[in-house]
């Protein structure tokens, strides 16, 4: 898929993320995530700029997702250091889960192409493809980043309302 799709994917799954966090308070930490979440939705596609590593390859898998979640993870462990036990720990958590369902919404993006993926590699080839639309379909591109904006949009604003 193209930036479009995968900018929106990314904030289509940090939407209930970023609502929880907000409604907890912290309205500035949860549109700091949904920028993050922004900024990692296309770092899966770095493999094209790697010599030797297949496209939608090992950045394209679940332990891709869970490495990168570890990185942002450890992220928010040096920026909540000096805020407490519990305000170190829930950064770092909050990192972790911002890194992983980020790559997650890449992967998930790219598995409705023909092209599709293998997320479990190496541990199994099990390859998914939903063949629901091309990546270069300029509708699907849009629908997913306007839908993506709108959702987010959307459940900062109700957050509005609920706190």
């Amino acid at each position: 898929m193209y930036q479009k799709v995968h900018y929106g994917a990314a904030l289509l799954a940090y939407a209930p993320l970023g609502f929880v966090v907000a409604v907890a308070g912290f309205r500035t930490l949860a549109f700091a995530g949904g920028a993050v979440a922004v900024a990692l939705a296309m770092v899966p596609d770095f493999d094209t700029r790697i010599p030797f590593v297949d496209h939608r390859g090992p950045t394209h898998t679940v332990w891709f997702a869970v490495l990168v979640g570890l990185a942002v993870g450890t992220a928010g462990l040096l920026f909540g250091q000096g805020l407490g036990l519990f305000s170190t720990v829930a950064l770092a958590g909050f990192g972790f889960l911002v890194g992983f369902v980020t790559i997650c919404s890449h992967i998930a993006a790219d598995s409705i192409t023909p092209m599709g993926v293998t997320p479990y590699t190496p541990f199994s080839d099990r390859y998914i493809s939903y063949n629901i639309v091309l990546a270069k379909n300029r509708a699907a591109n849009w629908l997913f980043l306007t839908a993506g904006v709108l959702m987010t949009g959307g459940a900062f604003a109700l957050t509005m309302l609920v706190v």
